[in-house]
Formats: structure tokens, sequence, C-alpha cells
């Protein structure tokens, strides 16, 4: 099982590096990725460095789409509507081709308007729900309906994770992780 993981400046640390981790625990195959450059600065300024740039990404060789949530998110919709439009292409892709989807706290904004939202179920941090066109909106922490996953806040990442593995890899799984790393 293959995840991909987009990183973005002022992604909230713990929504992507604590979900990368859950997964690789998990023994899944977990590559990130960026849109302007494979050096990132988190919300807390932690230097990271992605895999590919989206440029070198090939959609079909993963099985699923992860995506934080953080500052970015905002920053994406306000300085680069170019970037969210290819960002809302590609979750539609992942969601066509049967593959899913998962996004936490800010970033299902990135939902709005897109064929993954239409008659699922989601959930978001605060307000978020308000910028999201389609689909319905659920206050809890995680909700997965049909292919798409989705967490509240970064209060949830370990629950928004250990879904993933569970979807992805099965209650078998989630079971090993939560007894060699969370109890």
């Amino acid at each position: 099982m293959k995840a991909l993981i987009l990183f973005g400046s002022r992604m909230d640390d713990g929504e992507a590096l604590l979900t990368r981790n859950i997964l690789l625990r998990a023994k899944m195959v977990v590559h990130s990725f960026s849109f302007f450059d494979k050096k990132v600065i988190t919300s807390t300024g932690l230097e990271c460095y992605t895999d590919y740039l989206f440029s070198e990404i090939v959609s079909k060789d993963y099985d699923i789409l992860i995506i934080p949530g953080g500052p970015y998110v905002n920053d994406y919709h306000n300085e680069y509507p170019e970037t969210v439009k290819e960002i809302k292409s590609f979750i539609d892709y992942f969601y066509k081709n049967n593959k899913h989807v998962a996004l936490i706290c800010a970033a299902p904004r990135f939902l709005s308007d897109t064929f993954a939202i239409k008659n699922n179920t989601y959930t978001c941090f605060g307000d978020t729900y308000k910028l999201i066109n389609g689909g319905i909106y659920k206050k809890a922490p995680v909700v997965t309906s049909n292919h798409l996953i989705t967490g509240l806040s970064g209060g949830v990442v370990y629950d928004f994770a250990l879904e993933i593995v569970n979807v992805c890899l099965g209650p078998q799984a989630k079971e090993t992780i939560l007894k060699q790393y969370c109890l």
C-alpha cells in the first residue's frame, strides 16, 4: 500500500509528520511531495524536505492521497488559485479511480466543489465547513464516507492516522499499531 502526502510551507507539523509516522509504522510506503520547493517550513518553523515535487508524481502508483491542514491551506486559496485547482483535480483523480483521499483540519477546504465531496459526509476544523461547497458536514473526530476520510483537527491526528491504517490495511493492522505504539 502506497501513500502520498502533500507537504506545504506552514503545514501543521503534527497533522503531517505524525500521520506519516503512524503509516510508516504500519509498513505503508509513504512519499511526500510539494508544489513549489522540496524544502518546506512547517507552521512552527521546522525544515522538512519532500521526496518529490508535484510535477514528478506518477499518481497511478499510489493508493491514497493525504492532505494535512495548517495555515498554508488559506495561503494557497488566497495566493495560488491555480495550485488549488490542481489540488482539487488531483483529489478527484484519486477519488474517481477508487483510491482513498484523507484530509484533516483545514485541508477539507480543498474538497469544495469537487466530485469527491458529492454525497459524502465530512468533518473539518472550526468554521471551515462554511467555506466548503458540497457534501454533508458532521462535527466528529474522524469521518469516513466511501473513499473519503476526514479529521477534525490536530487534536485527533492519531485517530485520523489509525483510520487511514484501518481503511487501507484493515482492522488487524490498526490493532497491531495500537498495541505496539499507542497503548
